[in-house]
């Protein structure tokens, strides 16, 4: 992945509801990307896709408690 993609998936991430929980895992994801070279995006993009999985998972649950209360 090329920085231009790794910065966009990491602005997808940004925009999920569950964001704030992941605020600082994003912000040093961030700063990574900023200071490496070609070889550290493989590294990044690895860890963007862990971070990007754990937010889905948790924006599932938030999403079933919230359907669970107005029920």
């Amino acid at each position: 992945m090329e920085l231009g993609e790794l910065a966009k998936h990491i602005a997808k991430l940004r925009d999920a509801d569950v964001t704030n929980k992941f605020a600082d895992e994003i912000a040093s994801l961030e700063s990574c990307l900023k200071n490496t070279d070609e070889k550290g995006y493989e590294v990044i993009n690895e860890e963007l896709n862990r971070l990007a999985k754990r937010i889905k998972e948790e924006s599932i649950i938030e999403s079933e408690e919230r359907n669970e209360t107005e029920c």
